[in-house]
């Protein structure tokens, strides 16, 4: 146990040696390092959005494919509403867009 010990303290006072023998070189240099990362203040942006803010035609015939209309297509899009035709269960089928964030829908054809 004493053998023990003796070699623990000496390898504690190796180490300790060693650290400031290191330091003072260290901090000799006068080459600094940092890194500074730009942020936006911390406020999550996410991803942009892809369509904007009003109803692309490509996301209405998305959600129109997700309503089970097939071979849907724009037959009309004005300032307010996007139309969308196609077949649904064998039968011809639609549905109008508000022309709005998310294309909701107005109506079912």
């Amino acid at each position: 146990m004493k053998t023990f010990f003796k070699s623990a303290v000496l390898a504690v006072s190796l180490a300790a040696a060693g650290l400031a023998a290191t330091a003072p070189a260290a901090s000799a240099a006068s080459a600094s390092f940092s890194v500074v990362i730009a942020g936006n203040n911390g406020v999550y942006v996410g991803h942009a959005n892809r369509y904007g803010y009003v109803c692309a035609p490509g996301l209405a015939l998305k959600k129109a494919r997700h309503l089970g209309i097939r071979n849907a297509r724009i037959v009309d899009a004005d300032r307010r509403t996007v139309k969308v035709r196609g077949f649904r269960n064998g039968f011809r089928s639609g549905a109008v867009f508000a022309n709005d964030r998310g294309c909701p829908v107005i109506a079912r054809l």
